[in-house]
């Protein structure tokens, strides 16, 4: 018997039966916040049912006026927020979810690391192997041997035995230098055939400063046919839309309206196409942040160069970061940083310096970590046991984890401008050490002469394959980002959620089966959603 959970009442799938096909949808950055009538009618009702729910006109709801309390009966939708993960990153959030265990446990300690072996930073990248738990598909396959698990856009499905069928951004690295939209699938020949339909993968739709809805219709599109084609016991799909707008816009409605609009108008295509393939189908809708308004940058590794810790190379005109023989440098990664200091004893100094730096709220080593999480709900976490291994810190995190202060976030730049290296004005998720989002604008304005010699550059370089940097992004717009995540001390609008068409499985995990359903206090930890999930598959 799982935790929370009354198998007498309501018995779990015994091995002679099947488990139940469920579809999770992460809409990513999607709150309670952003859920209105005027702008997502179709979320809103899949999410609140027939039930009230808190007005959303004003667009300025606080924590009271989120939730009601009404009963849920059991065939009515059911939400709650979800604690944020430490760090509340994409590739650490989704795999929490996706193994119950945090990111100390589970290895994804961001969007990235340093690994120490190569003097290399890792971002982006996919490899199943790099996850350090079993994932939920891997327990469902071990219990259920016909059951099969679809990912579309979750990370780290490379290589993974457990999973039947994946859809992952693949771009083609050319040997001339370009870069060519594309996609992995498994099975292999799946993605000729989406693409011979659906047209190619949207790379460059999905990130850089043209993103838009397309790429989500894309990944929408594609989940339907592969689960009419093979259709999957759990399928993992994601949809990024939100988080461009926001991170460009922040909660300013009168701009990110219709992005709204259409991330509704998504995530309605799908849920009307599984309930009308499969009225039983269990649908989980989620997100794994949700986006807090930000305006004030911090430059941490400027910081850290200017006290002599940071070592660079001339290169091509311009300075990378040489990280083995750099004394401290920082990972940037929204509102967290992972400072890697290459001698231990010099830990407690950098640390005195990273509490100095404004825009810094919180530095941790890697045991004021596990305390901060054990202290964190302590009615709900158990003390670590002193003779076991880190719980909460795993060896890919720095040496010091920054959290940064409300408004602000972190920057990954170490030059001044005129010093940048090549890559800094290109969208080049791989080679800059840290995450980049002003690689959603473009450096010219549009009416620009600028903005013609850059678009002619691409078609030349497309064209006639010349070797030339497509120097489309900014260098000094970091003050223009007006929303980030990562941080963990968020009000509670913007918590990620969670919802359900199969409300009386999320009741149970709350403790509300019989009681009132109250929205406002419903939350879950988010080691949970794993068992929520699961909850849906077996239950």
């Amino acid at each position: 018997m799982l935790a929370g959970i009354n198998d007498d009442v309501y018995p779990r799938t015994t091995d002679g039966g099947e488990p139940k096909r469920t579809v999770v949808i992460d809409v990513v950055a999607l709150t309670k916040h952003l859920i209105s009538l005027e702008f997502t009618p179709n979320i809103h009702r899949f999410v609140y049912g027939n039930r009230s729910s808190p007005p959303h006109s004003d667009h300025n709801n606080t924590a009271d006026d989120i939730g009601n309390n009404n009963l849920a009966p059991q065939n009515e939708p059911s939400v709650c927020t979800i604690e944020p993960v430490l760090p509340a990153l994409t590739c650490s959030s989704q795999t929490t979810y996706l193994t119950g265990c945090l990111p100390g446990e589970h290895g994804i300690v961001g969007n990235g690391f340093y690994d120490a072996a190569y003097g290399e930073i890792k971002n982006w990248h996919q490899s199943a192997q790099l996850v350090q738990r079993p994932r939920i598909f891997e327990t469902l396959k071990k219990q259920y041997p016909n059951a099969t698990t679809f990912s579309n856009c979750w990370w780290f499905p490379m290589n993974d035995p457990y999973l039947d069928y994946v859809i992952t951004p693949r771009p083609q690295y050319l040997a001339d230098g370009g870069k060519k939209a594309d996609c992995y699938t498994v099975p292999s020949d799946l993605r000729e055939t989406l693409q011979q339909k659906l047209g190619t993968f949207p790379l460059y739709r999905f990130w850089g400063p043209m993103t838009s809805i397309v790429s989500s219709e894309w990944i929408a599109k594609a989940s339907m046919m592969v689960d009419q084609m093979y259709r999957p016991t759990l399928s993992l799909v994601y949809l990024p839309h939100l988080d461009y707008c926001l991170q460009k816009y922040g909660m300013d409605f009168s701009k990110i309206g219709q992005d709204l609009k259409e991330i509704d108008e998504v995530v309605q295509s799908l849920i009307d196409y599984y309930q009308s393939s499969d009225p039983d189908i269990r649908i989980v809708l989620l997100s794994e942040y949700g986006i807090q308004p930000v305006s004030k940058p911090v430059h941490i590794n400027r910081h850290l160069r200017s006290l002599g810790w940071i070592s660079v190379r001339k290169e091509n005109g311009g300075e990378t970061l040489d990280c083995g023989q750099s004394k401290a440098f920082a990972l940037s990664d929204h509102e967290i940083a992972h400072v890697y200091v290459q001698d231990p004893k010099n830990v407690q100094e950098v640390k005195q310096a990273l509490t100095q730096i404004e825009g810094i709220a919180q530095v941790f080593t890697p045991e004021e970590l596990n305390h901060y999480y054990h202290s964190f709900q302590p009615e709900k976490r158990q003390a670590p046991d002193p003779s076991s291994s880190t719980v909460y810190h795993d060896a890919r995190s720095g040496q010091l984890t920054c959290i940064a202060s409300q408004e602000y976030w972190f920057t990954y730049y170490y030059f001044d401008p005129k010093d940048a290296p090549d890559f800094a004005s290109t969208i080049n998720i791989h080679r800059k050490p840290g995450y980049d989002p002003t690689e959603m604008f473009f450096r010219f304005k549009p009416d620009c002469i600028g903005m013609a010699w850059l678009f002619l550059k691409i078609f030349m370089v497309y064209l006639f394959r010349l070797r030339r940097t497509i120097d489309a992004t900014p260098l000094d717009r970091s003050d223009e980002i007006k929303g980030s995540h990562g941080s963990v001390n968020v009000d509670p609008i913007y918590k990620p959620v969670l919802a359900t068409n199969t409300g009386y499985l999320l009741q149970q995990r709350l403790g509300t089966t019989n009681k009132p359903y109250d929205g406002q206090k419903a939350t879950l930890e988010p080691e949970t959603v794993h068992d929520v999930i699961l909850d849906h598959l077996t239950l």
